[in-house]
């Protein structure tokens, strides 16, 4: 068993306006349902969101043209760019 949840940026294009790609780091204990949450928050909060679109989308938990995969051990949320954690 892993130590951690790690979370990661899987980015679509090399131009992409995310610039900060470090891992994010959270505690094992954490179900994936709460980690699926801070991968949520994240992903708004990024600069591929307006905060106008933040305002609207991050309090939906399934917003149109979300792709959020729980499959146990690794989750995924985003679109063509999106976030990863295992």
């Amino acid at each position: 068993m892993a130590a951690a949840w790690i979370i990661e940026w899987s980015l679509h294009r090399k131009d992409s306006p995310i610039q900060d790609v470090r891992p994010h780091i959270l505690p094992r204990h954490w179900e994936a349902d709460r980690v699926l949450d801070y991968m949520r928050c994240l992903f708004w909060n990024s600069p591929l969101s307006t905060p106008f679109e933040t305002l609207i989308r991050v309090n939906k938990r399934k917003p149109e043209g979300i792709l959020i995969l729980n499959q146990g051990r690794r989750l995924i949320y985003g679109d063509a760019t999106h976030l990863t954690a295992c």
